[in-house]
């Protein structure tokens, strides 16, 4: 292994691109930390401090293993039991049987089943209650293959389970068991981007905000398996076992072939080296944080874009520290990519436009004709008004602009970085992700 300080000053290196491609990908704020041997050899905030709050998205599904993983520990929760016992309230309906289903295949995406109106409702709307996802889950869960099949799912029912298990609220089991032994005082889930609210934090899947110190005391934990600045935190049997793999599968993201998972943590391979990490998206955010356990160096980058400079710059730093000729330029292949993605979108948008417009047909139906509360048990409530001559529609804390397409079919975008969702009405009813929402007339439409 290299001497630290000649580590160090290659890295000061990566400043300068920072910054550009900080400007290529529309990133206001962005944070980086390296660490070797258990010390942090580089630390940079641009456009932050060592404070800021970043959104962590899916970051956190590694911190809800950590915490199901030692109520396993504490003899609280059997990670193998079937979920009849650790999440009793969790009904689904034939075929499926929670008596053959365990947390450990929640949190390692093995699930066998989904619901869409579920994760829409505590990732995007947070139109929900613990009863009603229950009664959502027993009603509408539909079967799936039973393979690692990333979603949120697992992870926001595996809190419940370590509710049931601590007989305590999901935030101060995590912050007794996690957060508090490693003094990460600046990690919450107050929302701190403006496409999350306090309803949509959805807890175990993804729901924290962060600091580049905080995360670097994570990271820092899990590649010392457990020992921070010299004391042991976390029994190093839990931290084998959640960083140990658990499901294979086959993935490619980026630069990384992904080859398993294990409880909250992915494996990958890149250019011959293990790399165990899990990253994080979410419109208004990215987060990643790995390391190479054979190589005993590990990174954090976060973002405030939804973009995977965070990947890019982390890649770019690992290649710098192992002195491989090409790592400028695979980072400057992968800006490339972002800045044709984004410079792409305003042409992407109009040639949307231009096919809606293409699509336009007869319709004797005015905007305000639209208008309406619309309801279904699976997805919510979706407030349909008119305001100065355009449809909008609205489900909990979610808001977006309806795009008038042929008839009665428009298109709905809820975030400006995602693609729209199509929705088409009927006299009585609208049809949008495959199920029916109901006109409501007993509920007047939002003013």
């Amino acid at each position: 292994m290299l001497n630290a300080l000649i580590l160090a000053a290659a890295l000061t290196t990566l400043d300068a691109p920072i910054e550009q491609a900080m400007r290529d990908a529309n990133a206001t704020k962005f944070a980086i930390a390296v660490v070797q041997d258990d010390k942090v050899i580089y630390q940079r905030t641009f456009g932050a401090t060592n404070e800021t709050p970043f959104y962590l998205a899916s970051v956190p599904k590694s911190l809800t293993a950590l915490t199901a993983r030692l109520l396993a520990h504490e003899k609280k929760l059997d990670l193998d039991a079937p979920l009849t016992t650790t999440l009793p309230q969790l009904k689904l309906p034939p075929p499926l049987d929670p008596a053959r289903m365990s947390v450990r295949d929640l949190l390692t995406h093995r699930l066998g089943f989904t619901n869409d109106g579920a994760i829409w409702r505590t990732s995007f709307s947070g139109d929900w209650t613990g009863e009603q996802l229950f009664k959502i889950l027993e009603r509408h869960t539909v079967v799936t293959p039973r393979v690692f099949t990333y979603d949120n799912l697992g992870y926001n029912l595996a809190a419940f389970a370590v509710e049931h298990a601590a007989k305590e609220p999901w935030a101060n089991v995590l912050s007794s068991r996690v957060l508090a032994p490693l003094s990460m005082t600046h990690t919450t889930s107050t929302p701190c981007i403006s496409t999350k609210s306090a309803r949509t934090m959805n807890r175990g899947s993804g729901g924290l905000c962060s600091s580049i110190d905080d995360m670097t005391r994570w990271l820092r934990v899990n590649m010392t398996d457990g020992v921070f600045d010299g004391k042991r935190v976390f029994p190093l049997a839990v931290m084998r076992e959640i960083h140990s793999p658990q499901i294979s599968l086959q993935r490619k993201f980026g630069r990384l072939d992904r080859y398993a998972y294990g409880l909250g943590w992915y494996h990958a391979d890149y250019q011959g080296d293990v790399v165990i990490h899990h990253f994080g998206s979410y419109p208004g955010a990215w987060a990643h944080v790995s390391w190479m356990p054979d190589r005993r160096i590990g990174i954090v980058t976060l973002a405030n874009a939804y973009n995977p400079l965070p990947d890019v710059v982390a890649m770019l730093a690992y290649d710098t520290l192992l002195g491989r000729d090409t790592a400028r330029t695979q980072f400057d292949e992968d800006m490339k990519k972002i800045r044709e993605r984004l410079a792409s979108r305003p042409q992407r948008n109009a040639e949307l436009e231009k096919k809606i417009a293409s699509e336009v047909g007869d319709s004797d139906r005015t905007l305000g004709s639209y208008a309406g509360t619309y309801v279904d048990e699976a997805l919510g409530t979706m407030i349909v008004r008119e305001q100065n001559g355009e449809l909008h529609a609205t489900m909990g804390d979610r808001s977006g602009r309806l795009i008038r397409a042929r008839g009665d079919a428009f298109y709905v975008q809820w975030y400006s970085d995602d693609g729209p969702d199509r929705v088409t009405f009927t006299a009585d009813a609208l049809k949008w992700m495959d199920r029916e929402l109901k006109r409501n007339a007993g509920v007047p439409p939002a003013e």
